[in-house]
């Protein structure tokens, strides 16, 4: 009786010669300013200093949504800082509302505490992007 053969074939892929895995280049200027992005603060100074500038950037992106609602309307300033705050808080309204009945409803405690944080976010933006229409309405 022949002897059985205990190892598997090979595949053809495995047979081939194994090239030298290729060096990585030197990331660009995007790759490192996102690959900083995502290593966590140290300090409690360096979380709020990401978290305003990120705030910053929201509110500087929706008052040029602002602006160029502004400009193809034809109304005064502050309408579109009040429409674009009034979005933003709408969308505050909906990323926190109730999840009963939607496929959140069995998330984890971490997944609707998130949900919470980033409701929490938009409702700032939203405040600050309104607060800037009052301040162009009042001047």
């Amino acid at each position: 009786m022949p002897q059985r053969r205990r190892s598997l074939t090979p595949l053809e892929s495995e047979l081939r010669t194994r090239s030298e895995p290729a060096t990585p280049s030197k990331p660009n200027l995007f790759e490192r300013v996102r690959g900083r992005e995502r290593r966590p603060a140290t300090t409690n100074r360096g979380a709020v200093a990401r978290g305003l500038l990120r705030l910053g950037s929201a509110v500087g992106a929706a008052s040029g949504v602002a602006l160029l609602i502004d400009h193809f309307t034809g109304r005064n300033t502050q309408f579109g800082f009040y429409v674009v705050g009034a979005a933003v808080l709408a969308i505050a309204f909906l990323t926190s509302a109730s999840p009963m009945g939607t496929r959140y409803y069995s998330s984890s405690r971490r997944e609707r505490e998130q949900r919470i944080n980033w409701s929490f976010a938009y409702m700032l933006a939203g405040a600050l992007v309104i607060a800037i229409g009052v301040a162009i309405d009042l001047l």
